[in-house]
């Protein structure tokens, strides 16, 4: 294959063209290099909302550039392909299903940072459409590589960092584990890393590039490969292995030449994939990475879908909204397992969450357009293409794309590979139109007064639309900033005063049911201590309590009212009326059933639920009633230890302790292996202070689940009773190890080991009395 002259990498001169369109190809390349990199380290700025306003932001500055300057030359250039249509066709249909979703706030922005929201589809075809009309030459599609190539190294030096030191280096205050990065989860670093792999093996391959340059390459490809495999998303491999096959056979077929890149990376994945490294459990052990990254199966996805569709088959629920779809009819053994009480915001993959929020339209019109996108990539790479730089670019920009978007139907990925898959879509399209493949059409706004007339018209509402939606987006980052101020601002202080202004503060910018949620819970915070304060007089406190208690039901409210579809905002309400329950509040506890049941509707496959509503019976004394709500919650999670737990405490308030004790030996007998019985067990016999009876049921508890921490909580205290403070000490240890942020239990083992009873020095809420109080001692993880 012979060189072309412009095969050569040579950086050469930006194209000659107006102001306003060199600011907005400046601002395009700053974007793709930005977008991987940029974070601001403070924990009171959220990363992907950070990303998502400089996508927001950048691309909006863009466009209204380029319409500037299209209004100031008079001249439209638009590619004539079905393919940008088919982009055109996307955010319309997520705005038509916003529109008739019942909670259009949440569909068209939510919250500002989420992927789904219909006003970011709008944005990121933005994007996509105005490349091929910015980057007007193919120096300038190199460059957007360059940025990527050059972003890249600083994400893969980052990463290096971090692994060759400990994991607390280069933190910045947020990275505070290894696994968390500029990119996104573990596994977007980790398909970042196969994109740098693959365009590295393309470049390599395709073009003839100086010494250096190559040299650079190839040590992106074997750090790229490297940085892959630490992350170890199975996923990866068997798509760069497929990509690499692929590739070989092409340059082969029309180049007779043997690509010893592409080999090596489909060598290198077939021996991940089939040596069983790939299942990153070595790995992980090795560099001491922990990662949870779980999303609904397949199965469960395409149930929810058929779900969904029975109620709103041509829409869909509206973007945004798959949480409310899974709440309904979420899989019930999924109770059983540690991920119980998880919502989950998106499916098995982005797409097909999108097939589930947009409806058979949004089905119709993804379908349509990765049916065109390989139609048109397909078609372009299988012609002879002469200028093999120009060809080069073709092939690279369509496999990249290509493989961002397949990791969008099988993964969900957030602002950066999404983004990512929207540009490099965009950039395929300028390579096209770049060699002639692709038509442009040249409108002229001034030659037809009608024409030149709706296209001014048109371009103008494209500028205002623009302020718009960046307007609205940069009040939800600024909120958002205050909202994650307010939670640092607690967690590190526990200032409830600054806390509480913070979030006002973003409330009054953006009034998302979040925000009020949050201030209803700071107001039940304050309820209580002004309760516990002893330096007010009964007027005093009277006053303050009602003045909280007035601001905590307002609040709640006003969370309800700007989403009634959202369960959580029902359940803050109802917490508010429970919380003055003990004071005799007429109304309370009708209110607050009437609350959890309004949530119940909502999530009705939540053992959370049945278990509060249970609490507020047990509170009012209607045993029988909350005993009816602990069934229906072990029904669904016959192993939930809060609902046994708060089944004890009723049986013994009711006087029949030692009945209760025998009806669970029996149990025991029939279910020998069944931990929450014997957990069960151990606590009625605690509360009859038989406590070498209790050890018997716990360290059975124990043994069929070495990870129940409250089993051992108790097991633990029982032992102390019996002044085995040895193997008191051995059980909080390893609860200590479980549950390390606990400080119940640091300060029992630090009195243990003192040779002290369990609870000396301990502060409200912590008491003598574990088995009395209305939760566990620990939360079960």
């Amino acid at each position: 294959m012979e060189n072309n002259p412009r095969e050569e990498f040579i950086i050469g001169k930006v194209d000659k063209s107006t102001r306003f369109e060199t600011l907005s190809l400046y601002i395009f390349l700053l974007i793709i290099f930005l977008l991987p990199v940029l974070f601001i380290p403070s924990g009171s700025v959220p990363l992907q909302s950070t990303k998502t306003i400089l996508v927001v932001v950048g691309t909006l500055l863009a466009t209204i550039l380029w319409a500037v300057s299209r209004l100031k030359d008079g001249l439209v250039k638009i590619q004539k392909t079905p393919l940008l249509i088919a982009i055109i066709v996307l955010p319309v249909v997520a705005l038509l299903s916003g529109l008739f979703s019942s909670n259009t706030a949440v569909s068209f922005i939510g919250q500002g940072s989420e992927v789904g929201a219909a006003l970011f589809m709008v944005v990121v075809a933005f994007l996509a459409l105005i490349i091929p009309s910015v980057i007007k030459s193919r120096d300038r599609i190199f460059y957007s590589y360059l940025a990527l190539i050059l972003s890249f190294l600083l994400i893969a030096l980052f990463q290096i960092a971090r692994l060759v030191f400990d994991g607390n280096s280069l933190s910045f205050g947020i990275f505070n584990s290894l696994t968390q990065n500029p990119v996104g989860t573990w596994k977007e670093l980790g398909i970042f890393f196969g994109l740098s792999a693959l365009l590295s093996v393309i470049t390599l391959e395709l073009i003839t590039l100086s010494r250096a340059f190559k040299v650079l390459l190839y040590v992106a490809f074997v750090v790229s490969l490297f940085l892959a495999f630490i992350v170890n998303f199975t996923a990866i491999w068997y798509i760069l292995g497929i990509f690499s096959i692929i590739f070989f056979v092409y340059l082969f077929s029309f180049s007779r030449k043997v690509s010893y890149v592409s080999l090596v990376t489909l060598l290198v994945a077939l021996v991940f994939i089939f040596s069983g490294i790939s299942d990153g459990k070595k790995v992980n052990d090795y560099f001491k990475l922990q990662d949870v990254d779980v999303r609904p199966s397949w199965s469960a996805t395409f149930d929810i879908m058929y779900s969904t569709f029975k109620e709103d088959p041509l829409l869909g629920s509206g973007p945004n909204r798959f949480v409310n779809e899974w709440l309904k009819a979420k899989p019930v053994g999924l109770n059983n397992t540690v991920f119980w009480n998880t919502d989950f915001n998106y499916g098995i993959g982005l797409i097909p969450t999108f097939f589930i929020t947009q409806g058979i339209l949004g089905i119709l019109a993804w379908l349509s357009f990765f049916g065109l996108f390989i139609w048109v990539g397909f078609r372009a790479i299988l012609r002879s293409i002469p200028d093999i730089f120009s060809r080069y670019l073709i092939i690279s920009s369509f496999i990249v794309a290509l493989y961002l978007w397949i990791f969008s139907v099988i993964y969900v990925p957030s602002t950066v590979l999404f983004t990512l898959a929207f540009i490099f879509t965009g950039l395929f399209v300028a390579s096209l139109a770049q060699d002639g493949l692709v038509k442009t059409y040249e409108l002229s706004l001034f030659k037809e007064p009608r024409i030149g007339f709706i296209s001014i018209l048109s371009l103008v509402a494209v500028i205002v639309v623009s302020l718009a939606i960046g307007y609205v987006y940069v009040e939800r980052y600024i909120a958002s900033i205050y909202y994650q101020s307010s939670i640092v601002e607690y967690n590190q202080k526990g200032n409830l005063d600054e806390a509480s202004a913070n979030i006002n503060r973003a409330a009054r910018l953006s009034p998302i049911d979040t925000y009020y949620q949050s201030l209803s819970d700071i107001d039940i915070a304050r309820m209580n201590a002004i309760i516990n304060r002893k330096d007010l007089t009964p007027e005093a406190m009277k006053s303050a309590f009602q003045e909280v208690y007035g601001s905590a039901i307002t609040n709640a409210q006003q969370a309800t009212a700007i989403n009634s579809t959202n369960y959580q905002n029902w359940l803050s309400l109802g917490r508010v009326y429970e919380a003055v329950l003990p004071l005799g509040i007429s109304g309370a506890y009708d209110n607050a059933k009437a609350m959890y049941i309004q949530a119940l509707s909502l999530n009705s496959r939540s053992p959370a639920l049945l278990l509060s509503l249970a609490r507020l019976e047990a509170v009012n004394k209607k045993y029988p009633e909350a005993k009816k709500f602990i069934s229906e919650a072990l029904s669904l999670k016959n192993d939930y230890t809060e609902a046994i737990f708060l089944l004890s405490q009723i049986q013994v308030a009711e006087g029949n302790t030692k009945d209760a004790i025998l009806s669970v030996e029996s149990a025991s007998f029939i279910s020998p292996n069944d931990p929450g019985i014997f957990f069960q067990l151990g606590v009625l016999r605690y509360n009859e202070k038989d406590y070498k009876g209790a050890i018997d049921a716990l360290a059975r508890a124990v043994t069929l689940n070495s990870s129940y921490s409250n089993a051992r909580y108790f097991l633990g205290l029982s032992l102390a009773q019996v002044n085995d403070y040895k193997n008191a000490i051995e059980q909080f240890t390893v609860i200590q190890q479980l549950n390390s942020d606990n400080s119940e239990v640091a300060l029992i083992l630090k009195n243990l080991k003192a040779g002290k009873s369990p609870f000396v020095d301990a502060k409200p809420p912590v008491d003598s009395k574990p088995e009395k109080r209305a939760k566990l001692p620990i939360k079960e993880k």
